[in-house]
């Protein structure tokens, strides 16, 4: 499991001041990709290399609400992990809170942008996730809104 922590934003919240309901899955995305990016796998350069890991399919359940400048826990693992995709499981908490404000999934699929087909991952990304899919509590950096470290 993976442990990534994120202070709301100014941009993160709507007019009533709570964060915005696609905020969680951006959140959860871009500290994906971080983690990935810091183990040696760069989104770029699988652009580059004629691969893409497209979503097709998401889901997020909202249990509660987190307003402007609360901290957010965000624990994810990757299961389900074959040659051509994944499932990334993914749960919100306030920092410090037992109740759960969010909880989803992203599965994704690894496919050949010329022609846009199912193709396997390669090697290094497959390593890596499995990795990730056998830690027992790996905590990364906190991220801010533009996944930098903060």
């Amino acid at each position: 499991m993976i442990t990534l922590g994120y202070r709301v934003q100014w941009s993160d919240v709507d007019y009533a001041r709570i964060v915005y309901f696609l905020r969680y899955p951006e959140w959860v995305a871009d500290g994906f990709h971080r983690v990935l990016y810091e183990r040696g796998f760069s989104l770029r350069e699988s652009v580059a290399a004629g691969y893409g890991l497209p979503y097709v399919d998401t889901s997020c359940r909202y249990h509660r609400a987190l307003t402007l400048e609360d901290e957010a826990e965000i624990r994810m693992n990757v299961t389900d992990l074959d040659a051509k995709g994944f499932t990334l499981h993914y749960e919100i908490f306030q920092a410090g809170e037992p109740n759960l404000v969010a909880d989803g999934t992203m599965v994704r699929r690894c496919i050949s942008l010329q022609p846009r087909r199912s193709q396997p991952m390669p090697e290094t990304l497959y390593r890596i996730l499995g990795e990730i899919a056998g830690d027992s509590d790996h905590q990364a950096a906190p991220l801010n809104p533009r996944g930098a470290r903060c």
